[in-house]
C-alpha cells in the first residue's frame, strides 16, 4: 500500500480543515475519516492530542498502520504520547469497540466560549462529540432565561452546556453516574453554577415515565440515542430501528405545544418511520465540513 498517498492526503486536509476551524472558533475536529479505501482509519484533531481510530477490515495490517502512524506524527508533529489509538470492530447486532492501552491523558478542547475535558485512554470514547457543533451552537441562539431545555442520553453535558450557558435551565439526563459527574465538570469548567440544574442518573425510558407523571414540560428537548445500548440498569435493551417511534412519542408528551425536539442518530442504515409525526430533517444544516461522510442525521420535530 501506497503510504505516501495517505500522507499526501492527510497533510492536505489538515491544513485546510485546522485554518477552517478558527472560523469555527473550536481545536477539536476531524481531518481524515478513511477517505481512502486501503486505509480505513478516522482520525481527529482535539487540541494537542490526535485521536487514531482503526476500523478493523482485511484491507489493514500491521505494516499499514505502522506506517499511519508515523505519517501522523509528521503531518502534526507530535509523539507517541500524543496519539490516542482506538481499535473499532463490527460484531453481530450493533458496533463494537476495543481499546488499546494508552497512557490516561488528559486535556481540555474549546467550542465557541466554552471548554470541555477530554479523558483520552481511559475510555473508548474520550468525552466529546465534535460533529454536533452547528446543532448546539443553534440550541444556544434560540434559549433564553425562560427556556427549559431536556438533554435525553447527555454523555457529558456539552449540548447543556451550550443551553445552560445562554441562561436556560436545564435538566441532563443520563445512565451512567460517570457521565454525569463528568457534565457537572464541565458545567464548573466553564463556571456555570449547577444550582438550578438537574443532573439525573435514570435510564431514558424510566425518566420519561416519571416526568409525564410529574406533568414536566420543556421547550427543548435534545434526544440522541445509541444505536444500540443494553444494560442491568435497564429493564431490557434499546435498539434505535426498533424502538425510536416509541421513544420519540414518550419524549413528545414533555414537549411545549409550541416546543421542539431534536432527535438525532448516527446508526448509517437508520430509516425514520415517522408518518404519524410533524417533522424535518435537517441533516444539511447540522452536519459540518469536516465529517464530509454525514456521521449522524437530524430531525426537528413539533408536535
Amino acid at each position: 500500500m501506497d503510504i505516501s498517498a495517505f500522507e499526501n492526503r492527510l497533510k492536505k486536509r489538515a491544513k485546510h480543515i485546522g485554518k477552517v476551524a478558527k472560523r469555527w472558533e473550536t481545536n477539536a475536529y476531524r481531518v481524515y475519516d478513511r477517505d481512502i479505501p486501503d486505509f480505513p482509519f478516522v482520525i481527529d484533531v482535539l487540541n494537542d492530542l490526535v485521536h487514531l481510530q482503526e476500523f478493523k477490515t482485511s484491507k489493514a495490517d500491521e505494516l499499514t498502520r505502522d506506517g499511519v502512524f508515523e505519517s501522523v506524527k509528521k503531518v502534526f508533529g507530535v509523539n507517541d504520547q500524543a496519539i490516542i489509538f482506538t481499535e473499532r470492530k463490527r460484531a453481530a447486532g450493533a458496533t463494537r469497540y476495543a481499546r488499546i492501552e494508552n497512557q490516561i491523558v488528559e486535556t481540555e478542547i474549546t467550542e465557541g466560549p466554552y471548554r470541555f475535558q477530554i479523558i483520552a485512554g481511559k475510555y473508548v470514547d474520550v468525552g466529546f462529540f465534535p460533529d454536533h457543533r452547528k446543532l448546539r451552537k443553534h440550541v444556544a441562539k434560540i434559549v433564553d432565561s425562560s427556556s427549559k431545555v431536556l438533554n435525553l442520553f447527555s454523555y457529558t453535558g456539552a449540548f447543556s452546556v451550550f443551553a445552560a450557558g445562554a441562561g436556560a435551565t436545564v435538566t441532563t439526563v443520563d445512565m451512567s453516574n460517570t457521565y454525569i459527574d463528568w457534565a457537572i465538570r464541565n458545567f464548573k469548567l466553564n463556571n456555570i453554577p449547577t444550582k438550578g440544574h438537574r443532573f439525573e442518573r435514570l435510564d431514558t425510558f424510566k425518566f420519561l415515565k416519571r416526568e409525564f407523571e410529574l406533568g414536566e414540560l420543556y421547550d427543548i428537548i435534545i434526544l440522541d440515542p445509541p444505536t444500540y445500548s443494553k444494560s442491568k440498569k435497564m429493564d431490557g435493551d434499546f435498539d434505535v430501528l426498533r424502538d425510536h417511534i416509541p421513544m420519540i412519542e414518550q419524549t413528545l408528551r414533555l414537549l411545549k405545544d409550541d416546543g421542539t425536539l431534536y432527535f438525532s442518530t448516527n446508526h448509517r442504515r437508520f430509516e425514520f418511520d415517522h408518518k404519524a409525526l410533524e417533522c424535518i430533517e435537517i441533516s444539511t444544516k447540522t452536519n459540518s465540513e469536516d465529517y464530509p461522510r454525514n456521521t449522524h442525521r437530524t430531525w426537528e420535530i413539533k408536535k
